[in-house]
C-alpha cells in the first residue's frame, strides 16, 4: 500500500506552505473531469493510479498548515 500511496500523493506537498490549501472546483466540473461510477469492466492499474491522484488532487489537505478546523484545533 505504501508504494501506491507513494505514486498518488507526493509527501513534500503535505505539509508545504506554499501549495494550496485545496484546489477548489464546482461539483458539476469534478463530474466532467472524473467519473467515479463503478464498470462493470472495471479499470487497469494505471486508469486506478490516475482516479485516485485526480480525488487526491481535488481534496482539502488537512496536513496543510493553513488547515483550521473546530475539530482539529487544540
Amino acid at each position: 500500500m505504501d508504494k501506491i500511496s507513494n505514486q498518488v500523493v507526493s509527501v513534500e506537498s503535505l505539509g508545504n506552505k506554499h501549495t494550496q490549501l485545496v484546489e477548489w472546483q464546482d461539483p458539476e466540473e469534478l463530474k466532467q473531469k472524473m467519473s467515479l461510477a463503478v464498470r462493470e469492466e472495471g479499470m487497469t492499474h494505471g486508469e486506478l493510479l490516475a482516479l485516485m491522484q485526480q480525488v487526491v488532487k481535488y481534496s482539502v489537505k488537512t496536513g496543510h498548515p493553513y488547515f483550521i478546523n473546530q475539530l482539529y484545533s487544540g
